[in-house]
């Protein structure tokens, strides 16, 4: 799936233009049964032309939908079989500095990665074509540089925060937690809710990172961009 080239010109059009309305636009929440996340949009074309929309999270947004049952396989075995609700992504709709309603769309998940065994990161397709014309651009830096300036979008405390945007800095870069997982560290303010949230530059509105864990308002561990592209890749995914 080759990148969508008129969300990437309407993205660029965000960034010259407005990059913090351009970020609220696609940023989304998350909502399941047991409470809201956050996440980030991204477009891309199918076989066909048709544009398809994605958002990328974090997986422990979802993982009240993760369901397991044991089921036969022909051969007359035992096979355990996963499966997960569909999360609903809603869109907070603005104009002229006045929140003028929300659209909902349900959506599946095709990549799943567990918090405590892998990177806790999560690939939705959401279900309604065109979605989005608006589409998240990940960074083509690898590292970002300690007291870079970020932005942060996502739904802090939930529905009271929808598209809440803060701003702070890139704190430490490779922080591993667990003797394996590796973040990057913001200090953009962040709360529950803000969970699968984007961070973004400050400069261009680059997609630097998605939010993962905190140990305080100003401390937000976020899953780097280099980390979600090599798992992409091991996931055979890597047209996202």
């Amino acid at each position: 799936m080759p990148l969508n080239a008129c969300a990437q010109e309407a993205a660029k059009q965000g960034e010259r233009k407005n990059i913090p309305e351009y970020l609220q636009n696609i940023s989304v929440m998350i909502s399941t049964p047991d409470g809201t996340g956050s996440g980030v949009l991204f477009s891309r074309k199918d076989s066909k032309g048709d544009v398809v929309t994605f958002c990328l999270s974090a997986a422990h947004v979802v993982e009240k939908l993760r369901t397991e049952r044991e089921v036969l396989t022909p051969a007359g075995t035992k096979k355990t079989l996963v499966e997960f609700g569909d999360p609903i992504v809603i869109r907070h709709m603005i104009e002229n500095g006045r929140m003028v309603g929300k659209l909902e769309v349900t959506s599946e998940i095709i990549k799943y990665s567990d918090e405590k065994h892998g990177e806790d990161l999560v690939i939705m397709r959401l279900r309604k074509k065109d979605f989005s014309l608006e589409s998240a651009v990940f960074s083509s830096e690898d590292i970002i540089p300690v007291g870079a300036e970020l932005f942060q979008v996502g739904s802090r405390k939930g529905e009271l925060g929808a598209g809440n945007f803060t701003v702070g800095v890139l704190s430490q870069v490779g922080k591993v937690l667990n003797d394996k997982q590796l973040f990057d560290v913001s200090s953009a303010p962040g709360t529950f809710g803000s969970s699968g949230g984007g961070t973004f530059l400050k400069s261009n509105g680059a997609f630097v990172g998605t939010v993962q864990r905190t140990a305080g308002e100003t401390f937000m561990f976020i899953k780097p961009v280099r980390v979600i592209k090599k798992w992409a890749k091991d996931q055979r995914v890597e047209w996202a």
